[in-house]
């Protein structure tokens, strides 16, 4: 690995470190390099959101959209017949209604939604000069799993932040691979981290943190899970730390293949850039932003970790957008390259890792103000939708396929559970054909070896349901694949018993 100072010193916009990880399966397509990308409003006949800070999916296998509004408005709809939106619940009276980054900031649902209903709300309360932070459980009615029971609120985390500033505050959730939640924070605000809180691992504010939220400790309403870097710690170091030295990750996500977690962490004045985060690394703010010194020197550098890529703000760049690892197909260039975007000016880049030096390819160039792109989506077939603040979510498309009329969306793979261990070793696997066809299901090991095959038969067209029981396989991650004539889908799971 080479030393942080030499990366400074040549003002490299690359690394030379290689990452390795598991590609199981890479289909490969023969289409242009130069192939065009857009995005295009999918769904011009919805009624426009107000101020959406994110969108993502239900997951019981309908493929429906659920947005979130920054002034806690919480709405679902069908993208199948986009032309109505329902309330799926109703934060105003809690969530801030003021300030400019505060509101209602992210949502997950729990891995084992089918059966608890919970589903985990990232927002602040309060207001001038006050706000809070907090992430809530909910619980939806068994009965109408389709809303919110306000009288379930559950407050998991509070963290109180600096007093008259509104910025800053992250609030992206999501579950990883191993059942536990994560969740970002900002530094609290203002410009340079004043009071040095992404450093600082005495406070929350500053880093993504790890939670275990299927089990409570030490009066919380969560565990520590045992691999944090500082769980065992007794110098004061937050024990929910997973990564620190944050300046305001608002979006990371998980690949659906290989489990990396990649966040982009929005800069100060110059400089936006993209991380691949591990447990307990330190990623420099704000000594650093991006490779370059911010308020430190060579000296300060000592474990810091790099950045994957940075970004400067010229032609309109002021604000990264973290999206996905692309493993969708509808557009098969792209496979395997992590897409994000700008606010600023709507552009949208694909980053290639794995190559000497790492490879940025634009694909969506600069889009009208009004796109302004909050977040990026991911729908149940793995295509990636942007989130405009202006209140319309477009689809990533190839320009080719405009006047196509193909739907990809009735060919899809769910997995109920991608977590296995002593306690929950069984799932439901859901998948929908287009059309009567062939069907295979098959358990795949890491090297690619088939271990078990679950189905291997004729099945009709639309959604249909299996169950799996993990017990037979020995610990360790395999692969769940779906092969049918309308393609391959694959489907990563961990089992630890």
């Amino acid at each position: 690995m080479l030393d942080l100072w030499t990366f400074v010193l040549n003002n490299f916009y690359f690394t030379t470190m290689k990452f390795r990880y598991f590609f199981l399966f890479i289909v490969l397509f023969i289409k242009s390099a130069n192939a065009q990308y857009a995005l295009q409003d999918v769904f011009p006949n919805l009624p426009a959101f107000s101020s959406p800070t994110d969108a993502i999916i239900i997951p019981d296998g309908s493929n429906r959209i659920l947005v979130l509004e920054q002034r806690g408005g919480l709405w679902i709809f069908d993208p199948q017949s986009a032309t109505e939106r329902r309330l799926f619940w109703d934060g105003k009276k809690v969530v801030s209604q003021n300030g400019c980054e505060t509101g209602l900031l992210g949502c997950a649902f729990h891995p084992d939604f089918a059966s608890n209903h919970y589903v985990f709300l990232s927002y602040t309360t309060g207001s001038n000069p006050q706000w809070s932070s907090h992430i809530v459980r909910y619980e939806c009615s068994a009965n109408k799993p389709d809303s919110i029971i306000p009288s379930s609120a559950v407050d998991i985390l509070t963290i109180a932040q600096p007093t008259g500033l509104c910025n800053h505050k992250g609030g992206c959730l999501q579950f990883g691979p191993d059942g536990y939640l994560y969740a970002s924070f900002g530094d609290g605000g203002s410009g340079g981290d004043p009071f040095k809180n992404g450093q600082s691992r005495s406070v929350l504010l500053g880093k993504i943190l790890r939670l275990d939220v299927d089990h409570e400790a030490n009066g919380n309403h969560y565990a520590i899970p045992a691999s944090n870097p500082f769980a065992s710690n007794t110098l004061g170091f937050k024990k929910e730390i997973y990564s620190y030295g944050m300046r305001n990750t608002w979006k990371f996500s998980f690949d659906k293949i290989t489990g990396t977690l990649w966040a982009g962490d929005v800069g100060q004045d110059a400089y936006e850039e993209i991380d691949t985060i591990i447990n307990g690394g330190n990623y420099g703010w704000n000594i650093m932003e991006g490779f370059h010194f911010y308020n430190g020197t060579a000296s300060d550098t000592a474990g810091l970790k790099l950045p994957i890529w940075e970004y400067g703000h010229s032609n309109g760049n002021n604000a990264i957008m973290g999206g996905y690892v692309y493993r969708g197909s509808a557009l098969p260039s792209l496979i395997g390259k992590y897409l994000y975007g700008d606010q600023g000016s709507g552009r949208v880049w694909a980053l290639a890792v794995g190559n000497d030096p790492v490879k940025n390819q634009l694909i969506v160039d600069k889009q009208p103000s009004t796109i302004s792109i909050t977040s990026f989506m991911e729908d149940q077939n793995k295509e990636i939708y942007a989130v405009g603040y202006s209140g319309k979510i477009y689809k990533l498309i190839s320009t080719a396929s405009v006047n196509s009329t193909e739907i990809l969306s009735n060919f899809s793979l769910r997995i109920e559970r991608i977590f296995f261990d002593e306690l929950h070793s069984q799932t439901g696997i859901h998948y929908s054909l287009p059309q009567p066809e062939h069907l295979v299901i098959s358990i795949i090991d890491i090297t690619g070896r088939e271990i078990q095959r679950c189905v291997d038969t004729d099945k009709e067209e639309g959604h249909h349901l299996i169950q799996f029981d993990s017990r037979s396989l020995a610990n360790g991650i395999y692969f769940i694949k779906l092969t049918a004539a309308s393609g391959t889908l694959v489907q990563k799971i961990s089992v630890m018993k």
